[in-house]
């Protein structure tokens, strides 16, 4: 499946969107378009990976090897990763790695 047809490309694709604002700074863009293109995409990632206030799964994808640090509230997971693997990470695993930050 190409990128542009998966319904996770739309974090990556608004990150253009919060670019062009702070390029140009144009407020009223961001009030009358960007901000609620951006806020629903957000919204709709979060009802994906999160339920009952949990995290239920996510996926982290490697471009470039490395550490991945996934944090969330005062929380915190740290691993290593290789170069164009991805992990999946389901709550029930990863809250047994989670350590106070």
């Amino acid at each position: 499946m190409s990128w542009n047809f998966n319904p996770m490309a739309g974090p990556w694709l608004t990150t253009h969107i919060w670019e062009y604002y702070n390029y140009t700074r144009d407020l009223n863009f961001l009030k009358e378009t960007g901000y609620e293109l951006i806020k629903s995409s957000a919204d709709f990632e979060v009802d994906m990976i999160w339920e009952n206030n949990q995290l239920k799964e996510a996926t982290v994808r490697s471009g470039a090897g490395g550490n991945c640090v996934i944090k969330y509230g005062n929380k915190m997971l740290s691993f290593k990763n290789i170069k164009g693997q991805s992990y999946q990470l389901k709550y029930d695993v990863a809250k047994g790695l989670m350590k106070e930050k």
